[in-house]
C-alpha cells in the first residue's frame, strides 16, 4: 500500500552514511554566481580557465535541480531556478551547468529537496552552528520568508547536524539527539497524533526521541536511529503510528527512506541493507536486501541506491528516466543493479527521477531525468548512464549553459501534414501564456478517439515532434503542448454522452458541446486555461469544422485572463 502524495512536499530523501565535511574558506567571487541561469551563447563550450581546481565533497539531488558542496565549504547548484533554487536570484529557465551560490562559505553539509513541478525546490547548507536555505519559500519552516532566491538563515534550525526531506515533511537532527520537524502532520508525519493539525511551517519536536544519531524522512513518515542501534518510526510508515520502535532492529548505524512510498531502509553494523514497509512494521518484520553486502551508504527517493565499500554504486526501483544508471531506461528493477562505469564512488544521492554521485577524485557525475538540466551536462537530454557535471570544479565557472542546444525529443520522426481534407488548415496558432506571446508553430498535431466510439476526442498540438505513444511527455526548454478535449452531452433528455460532431464547443459548463483546454510547458504538465479566465469557464470556445477521414480540424478561440490560443488547426486521428 502506498501513501498519498501531499501536494507541495514531494521532497528528496538525503543520502545517509557518508557525510561530507569541509573547512571555512573565502567566498568564490564572480563567475556563475552573478550570471543568469538562462544565459546562452558561447558559454556552453567555454573553457573553464585553469581547469578543475576545486573538488566536490558531497552532492544532493532535489526536484529538477542538484547542488554540490565544494572543498572549502562553498556550494554550487544547477537545474531549474524559477523559485531561486540556485541561490543566485529568481530567474525563469534553467542552468544546465553549475552556478555558484552567493554568500555561502564554511558549509559542512548540504541538503536539497523538491516540491511539486509547479512550486519549486528547497536547498540548505549547514555549518554545524547555523542553517541557511534558499529556493521555494513555501517549503521553509517558520518563520517563512516571503521570497528566498538567495540564502536565508533559519534560526529555528540552528545547530542541526542533519537535514532530511521527504514526501510530507522535513526533519532536522539536533545536537541533543532530539528531532525537529515541519511540513504538516498528514498521516501523523510529525508524530503529533493522527488527529492533530500542524501548520505547514510550524517547527515541532518529534515526541519520544531524545538520543537519535541519524534520521530519515519518507512519504508522510519519519524514522530515527537511537544510540543503541534501535529504530523508532512514526507516521504512515506504520498505519499512522505515534513514534514506535521497529521490532527486531538492534544494530542500525544509518537510515534512509523513500519519498514516494512507505519504504524505509537501514544499514546494519554488518554492512547489510535492511528494508521495511508500513505493512512490515505492522507485522513486526523487516527484510534484508538480497545480493547486497559491504554497504556503507544508502540514499532513496522513488528508487534506492547503495554505495559499497569497494566504491561501486548499486541502484534498484523505478527506472523510467534511467535513474538507475544501468545504461537503459524503462522497467523498474526489484534487485540492486550496478551503476555503469563507476568504481570509485565516495557518495551518492537519489532524487525524483535522477541520481548523482561524487567520485573520490571530487568529480560529480549524474544520470536520469534531465528535464531542467539537473544532470549538469549542458543539455536537456535524459541519460541512462553517468555523465560529468561540466565546469563544476573550475575556479571561476563560465556563465551557465541553458541546455537548449540539445533538447530531447520524444520521437525522431516528424509528422507530415499531407492530404488534409478540403477546408482544413494547419496553423500556426497565436499563443499567449504569461509573458510568452507570438506565433505558435505546430510541429505535431494528433487526435485520439479516447473511447473508441467517437464520444470523446483529445487533440494535442505541439511545437516539437510528439511521439503519440507517449502522451504524457514532460516538456522541457521551449517545448509547449496545447491539449483540447471535446465531448457532447444530451442535456435535454438522458444526460448521456453523444458522438462528437462538427460545431462550436464551449468552455462554459452548462453547454451541451464542451471543450476543455490546457497548456503543458517545462514547469507544468497541465495549465487549465479555464482557471486563468476572467469569466470562469465562459471565456473560450473551439469550433470543430471537420471530424472524419482521419483528421479533426477546427478553429480555436480560447481566450483567458493570462492566456489565449487562437487560430486554425488540423490534427491527425490516431488509434488510442
Amino acid at each position: 500500500m502506498t501513501a498519498n502524495v501531499r501536494s507541495g512536499w514531494m521532497m528528496a530523501a538525503l543520502a545517509v552514511g557518508l557525510m561530507a565535511c569541509g573547512k571555512s574558506a573565502p567566498s568564490e567571487a564572480g563567475g556563475a554566481g552573478s550570471a543568469s541561469p538562462g544565459a546562452t551563447g558561447s558559454a556552453r563550450g567555454a573553457a573553464a580557465g585553469a581547469g578543475a581546481t576545486i573538488k566536490a565533497t558531497q552532492v544532493s539531488v532535489g526536484a529538477g535541480m542538484a547542488c554540490a558542496l565544494m572543498a572549502g565549504g562553498t556550494v554550487r547548484c544547477w537545474g531549474r531556478s524559477d523559485a531561486g533554487e540556485l541561490g543566485a536570484g529568481r530567474v525563469e529557465g534553467q542552468a544546465a551547468t553549475p552556478v555558484v551560490v552567493a554568500g555561502v562559505t564554511g558549509a559542512t553539509q548540504i541538503a536539497v529537496g523538491g516540491g511539486s513541478t509547479q512550486s519549486g525546490s528547497l536547498a540548505c547548507a549547514l555549518d554545524g552552528k547555523k542553517v541557511w536555505c534558499w529556493g521555494y519559500a513555501g517549503l521553509f519552516p517558520a518563520p517563512r520568508p516571503a521570497d528566498a532566491p538567495r540564502p536565508s538563515e533559519i534560526p529555528g534550525l540552528a545547530g542541526a547536524t542533519q537535514l532530511v526531506f521527504g514526501g510530507g515533511q522535513g526533519l532536522a537532527l539536533m545536537p541533543d539527539g532530539t528531532v525537529k520537524g515541519w511540513g504538516g502532520n498528514t498521516f501523523n508525519a510529525l508524530g503529533q497524533g493522527k488527529d492533530t493539525r500542524v501548520a505547514d511551517d510550524a517547527l515541532v519536536v518529534i515526541p519520544g526521541i531524545s538520543d537519535a544519531i541519524a534520521v530519515a524522512s519518507g512519504q508522510n513518515h519519519g524514522c530515527a536511529v537511537h544510540r543503541d542501534g534501535s529504530v523508532t518510526c512514526w507516521g504512515y510508515s506504520g498505519a499512522n503510528l505515534d513514534p514506535t520502535k521497529v521490532a527486531g532492529l538492534t544494530d542500525v548505524v544509518a537510515i534512509s527512506a523513500t519519498a514516494g512510498s512507505d519504504q524505509t531502509c537501514a544499514i546494519t553494523k554488518a554492512k547489510r541493507a535492511v528494508c521495511w514497509s508500513a505493512y512490515d512494521i505492522a507485522q513486526g518484520k523487516s527484510t534484508e536486501v538480497a545480493g547486497l553486502d559491504d554497504v556503507t551508504a544508502l540514499t532513496a527517493y522513488s528508487h534506492l541506491c547503495a554505495r559499497k565499500g569497494d566504491g561501486t554504486a548499486w541502484c534498484w526501483g523505478a527506472n523510467d528516466s534511467g535513474q538507475l544508471g544501468i545504461g537503459s531506461a524503462g522497467r523498474s528493477q526489484g534487485k540492486p543493479q550496478q551503476v555503469t562505469g563507476l568504481t570509485d564512488v565516495a557518495q551518492v544521492s537519489a532524487g525524483p527521477g535522477s541520481t548523482c554521485a561524487v567520485r573520490t577524485s571530487g568529480q560529480v557525475l549524474c544520470w536520469g531525468d534531465n528535464r531542467y538540466g539537473q544532470l549538469g551536462d549542458a543539455t536537456l537530454v535524459d541519460r541512462a548512464a553517468p555523465v560529468e557535471v561540466k565546469h563544476l570544479g573550475a575556479t571561476t565557472p563560465p556563465a551557465p549553459a541553458d541546455g537548449l542546444a540539445e533538447v530531447q525529443q520524444p520521437a525522431a520522426t516528424a509528422q507530415a501534414f499531407d492530404g488534409l481534407p478540403a477546408g482544413c488548415s494547419h496553423g500556426p496558432l497565436d499563443l499567449q501564456l504569461g509573458a510568452r506571446s507570438g506565433p505558435f508553430d505546430v510541429v505535431s498535431a494528433y487526435a485520439t478517439d479516447e473511447g473508441g466510439k467517437g464520444i470523446t476526442y483529445k487533440v494535442m498540438l505541439a511545437n516539437y515532434t510528439i511521439d503519440p505513444a507517449k502522451p504524457y511527455w514532460a516538456e522541457r526548454g521551449a517545448q509547449l503542448r496545447v491539449s483540447l478535449r471535446f465531448a457532447k452531452v444530451d442535456l435535454k433528455a438522458s444526460k448521456a454522452p453523444l458522438p462528437v460532431v462538427p460545431g462550436v464547443y464551449s468552455m462554459k459548463t452548462d453547454q451541451d458541446q464542451l471543450v476543455a483546454a490546457s497548456v503543458a510547458n517545462r514547469t507544468s504538465d497541465n495549465i487549465w486555461l479555464a482557471s486563468l479566465s476572467l469569466e470562469g469557464v465562459q471565456a473560450g470556445e473551439v469550433e470543430l469544422t471537420h471530424v472524419g477521414d482521419g483528421w479533426l480540424c477546427g478553429q480555436a478561440r480560447v481566450v483567458a485572463k493570462d492566456a489565449h490560443v487562437t487560430g486554425p488547426f488540423a490534427a491527425k486521428l490516431i488509434a488510442p
